[in-house]
């Protein structure tokens, strides 16, 4: 089971991951921002188990 703090970790990822894909589409006039909005929910784990500056304060 995982703690809050980790819980809050996750989400926090999956909000800055959806922000990157909106300036992404944006920027590109082109996308289906949606798809990819249920992507970072899948990848957020992978990325904050790969990144080494994740830091939660709970």
């Amino acid at each position: 089971m995982m703690s809050s703090c980790q819980m809050l970790a996750l989400e926090r990822t999956a909000v800055k991951l959806r922000k990157r894909v909106l300036e992404m589409t944006t920027d590109a006039k082109s996308g289906h921002p949606s798809s990819c909005f249920s992507c970072a929910e899948s990848w957020s784990p992978v990325k904050n188990t790969t990144d080494k500056m994740v830091a939660v304060e709970c």
